[in-house]
């Protein structure tokens, strides 16, 4: 039987920065596994309509080139393909987005293990992924 693979196997958020009211997205990940020419988030119901990709070492930042936003409704999730490989490090993702939630205030007093991320914005929303993951609204 063929294992599922989890998203969190290829990319560990750090952190959210949500900006809600300009619908956008501030994500700093680690990137993990081999390299590929995409990064997978979850998101149901939103629209992502422009998207950053930034590697970050010690030295410099690169930003990758975003060629192709991928939404798969019945996967819940989307995919933004670049035009160059990403290696294993630290990322920094800028999306913008519309859909989701007018009212926030559920997804500010609520611990982030027992919600579903997906619904409010793009994210990594597998238990393991928010146990170590800190959430900015401003």
């Amino acid at each position: 039987m063929k294992k599922i693979k989890k998203l969190a196997d290829e990319l560990m958020p750090e952190n959210y920065n949500l900006s809600p009211d300009s619908g956008q997205i501030e994500i700093s990940a680690r990137k993990v596994g081999r390299p590929n020419k995409r990064m997978t988030l979850h998101q149901k119901n939103l629209k992502i309509t422009a998207a950053q990709i930034i590697y970050r070492n010690k030295n410099k930042q690169v930003e990758h080139q975003v060629v192709r936003i991928n939404h798969l409704p019945t996967l819940n999730q989307v995919r933004l393909h670049t035009a160059q490989l990403q290696y294993p490090g630290e990322y920094v993702l800028k999306l913008t987005f519309t859909g989701g939630p007018d009212n926030l205030d559920a997804l500010r007093e609520a611990d982030l293990t027992n919600i579903s991320l997906r619904e409010y914005f793009p994210s990594i929303d597998e238990p393991e992924a928010k146990k170590e993951t800190s959430l900015k609204i401003s």
